[in-house]
């Protein structure tokens, strides 16, 4: 009865730990095994919510977009880093807020310098956000 007992509370402690690990987790570090869900560059991501900005919305809000572009200008501080890529506007760009968490080694970048970055779509303001991105090149 002892050992049933022990059993017992040994499957408990392991269940009530796999149930806070998955429930408390952070799920920001995910992005870097989350499969992009559009593959886009910074030009065409633009253009789509130029022409139709409840249709681009509707396709990417929320979601993982992978994008492609070159660097327009960055933003480095040791709290945060924001990448600024360029889609040819001078009133509009696409900002993406990297997640240091996962990375933080940007003093090899500089503007004009083409990049992927993968991170979720919050929407449009007068900039394109991307939040919680990480560098793929």
């Amino acid at each position: 009865m002892k050992k049933y007992l022990i059993y017992l509370g040994l499957f408990a402690v392991v269940g009530i730990g796999l149930v806070y690990y998955y429930t408390q987790r952070d799920s920001r570090n995910d992005i870097k095994y989350r499969k992009a869900e559009e593959s886009i560059s910074a030009l065409a991501l633009f253009e789509a919510f130029e022409e139709d900005e409840e249709g681009a919305l509707e396709k990417f809000l929320g979601k993982t977009v992978l994008v492609s572009g070159e660097i327009h200008s960055l933003d480095l501080t040791p709290e945060k880093a924001t990448i600024v890529l360029d889609t040819g506007d001078p009133l509009s760009t696409i900002v993406c807020e990297m997640n240091h968490n996962l990375q933080s080694d940007f003093g090899m970048l500089s503007e004009g310098q083409s990049v992927e970055v993968k991170g979720e779509c919050s929407g449009k303001l007068m900039d394109i956000i991307l939040v919680n991105c990480i560098l793929i090149n």
